[in-house]
């Protein structure tokens, strides 16, 4: 009995001091786990959170930098639409005076109608003998604020400019033919003197109005609108 219970004490002795062996090695993993779990806390503050909140930092001033830059690039626009509105009204009217001889023979003052002087030419007659479509082409060629229009501007202008030269010809012999049968069909040369003179400021009138078409106004009034629209919105 006696070496029984010896045994049993020193088993007992043994299983305690394993046991408590076990206590330290457990509390020193604890120690190393909480300081591990310290180190990984760390290394993701700094790899993972602190990233992503300097990346919406970042988000958030480009979002703002966009909005600035869509304002600016739509002021910008307008800016340029009233440039180019003005460039191409400025050619068209310098052009309708030159090429149609206003600006270099204004009319005459208003006088009483009576018989005409004799080898007075008929009014407008010079008007008819001009070239208009290479007068337009050459104020275009020397009109140098044009240069200000972007080169897609410009080509759709000269494009146009080119499609005005062809359709004035024709509208010119319509005219034309029509001014040259006055004496025919009219009656009395203060008559005649009348329905010439009106047919001369149709046709330069006419020509006024084509060289108008190059104004495109409603691209500008779309641009002003949106403009406006926008600046409401913001």
């Amino acid at each position: 009995m006696n070496y029984r219970h010896a045994l049993h004490s020193c088993m007992f002795a043994l299983w305690r001091k394993a046991c408590n062996r076990l206590d330290i090695y457990l509390q020193r993993f604890s120690y190393v786990s909480q300081i591990a779990l310290c180190l990984l806390t760390a290394w993701a503050l700094f790899y993972t959170v602190i990233p992503l909140y300097q990346k919406a930092l970042l988000d958030e001033a480009i979002a703002r930098k966009e909005v600035e830059l869509k304002k600016a690039t739509a002021a910008l626009e307008k800016a340029y639409m009233r440039i180019k509105f003005s460039v191409v009204k400025d050619f068209v009217f310098m052009t309708g005076a030159k090429c149609t001889n206003l600006l270099w023979r204004p009319l005459p003052a208003l006088e009483p109608l009576g018989k005409p002087e004799p080898g007075r030419s008929p009014p407008f007659e010079e008007l008819f003998e001009l070239d208009v479509p290479g007068c337009i082409t050459r104020e275009a060629e020397k009109f140098l604020p044009l240069d200000e229009l972007r080169p897609e501007d410009r080509k759709l202008f000269d494009e146009n400019i080119s499609a005005l030269n062809q359709e004035l010809p024709i509208i010119r012999e319509r005219i034309k033919a029509e001014y040259d049968k006055v004496p025919k069909r009219v009656a009395g040369e203060v008559n005649i003197l009348i329905e010439q003179s009106r047919i001369g400021s149709g046709y330069r009138e006419t020509i006024h109005q084509k060289l108008l078409t190059l104004i495109d106004i409603k691209s500008i009034q779309k641009q002003t609108s949106e403009g406006s629209g926008s600046s409401r919105h913001d």
